[in-house]
């Protein structure tokens, strides 16, 4: 039976001849808590250093600074509280530097660091094509024939279709005739 008495863990013995109980302190399990120079990581933070590098500066995992980022306010508000800062630094130089001569590199910084974007506009000229719709109700028999059997040996494929080229005269003239005489 386990008890727990002031963060320390005390297991129960029973021995069986005596059967007094005594009590032995347990080992402690697994590594040693590690603790971060809150002042340290802040500075770090204000240089907007990422997690990566501050695990390595601490040399720590970075999966423990994860966790400690993720389970201990005051870790994450030192992160946050630094980063803010960084930001807030960063702006301050991009006018200094803009105002120095030089907005290159303060437009580059701003949108690296402070999600800056540069506005563009974009606009596209639209032709819209009249296209006109042809009432198969006012053809005559005839007229619908001579429709169906040119759509009949039409190409449908686009690349041998030639839409676009213009309809020779004399064909036309040609297939109306051959209607006319049957």
């Amino acid at each position: 039976m386990r008890l727990m008495k002031e963060k320390v863990c005390i297991r129960e013995v029973v021995l069986p001849k005596q059967r007094k109980i005594t009590k032995k302190p347990l080992k402690k399990v697994g590594r040693p808590k590690t603790e971060l120079d809150l002042h340290e990581l802040e500075k770090l933070s204000s240089l907007n250093c990422t997690m990566p590098e501050i695990a390595h500066f601490f040399d720590i995992p970075l999966r423990t600074l994860e966790d400690k980022y993720t389970n201990d306010k005051k870790v994450r508000a030192t992160i946050d509280r630094g980063r803010a800062d960084g930001k807030i630094s960063l702006r301050r130089q991009q006018i200094q530097i803009m105002n120095d001569g030089n907005p290159t590199m303060a437009i580059w910084l701003g949108k690296q660091l402070l999600g800056q974007t540069e506005r563009t506009e974009i606009s596209q000229d639209i032709k819209i094509e009249e296209r006109k719709v042809l009432d198969l109700s006012r053809l005559s028999d005839n007229e619908l024939n001579t429709i169906e059997r040119a759509l009949k040996y039409a190409v449908v494929d686009a690349d041998t279709s030639r839409e676009d080229e213009e309809v020779i005269e004399p064909i036309h003239q040609a297939s109306l005739v051959n209607d006319r005489a049957k």
